[in-house]
């Protein structure tokens, strides 16, 4: 809204853009974040109903640092989502033409 003139609609303009990030947000980066906790907190265990099973060893989440629920630690996920925010910095500037490959593909896609 850098465009507007000062005043009501620039700042309703602003909310609305800031509720739209994290709208975004809780869409994408939540449920990323849930399945590499999961990768990681997975162990070895004999359980009745196994997710997988390779080489004869069964696979199920069974936590690390687990909440009241047994579903990872606030701690664990704090550590997944700054590792998570850090990488796509680290894409975001290190590529020279990223801003340019993003406008591409925000235009093709029509978002």
């Amino acid at each position: 809204p850098d465009s507007m003139a000062e005043g009501g609609a620039r700042a309703a303009v602003g909310g609305l853009l800031a509720f739209h990030t994290a709208v975004g947000y809780l869409i994408t980066a939540l449920p990323l974040q849930r399945e590499v906790s999961l990768l990681l907190h997975r162990r070895p265990t004999r359980h009745d109903r196994p997710s997988s099973s390779i080489d004869g060893a069964t696979f199920t989440f069974d936590g690390g640092s687990t909440g009241p629920a047994g579903q990872p630690g606030a701690l664990s996920w704090l550590f997944i989502s700054l590792g998570l925010i850090t990488f796509s910095f680290v894409v975001a500037n290190g590529i020279p033409f990223f801003a340019i490959f993003q406008s591409l593909l925000g235009s093709l896609t029509g978002a």
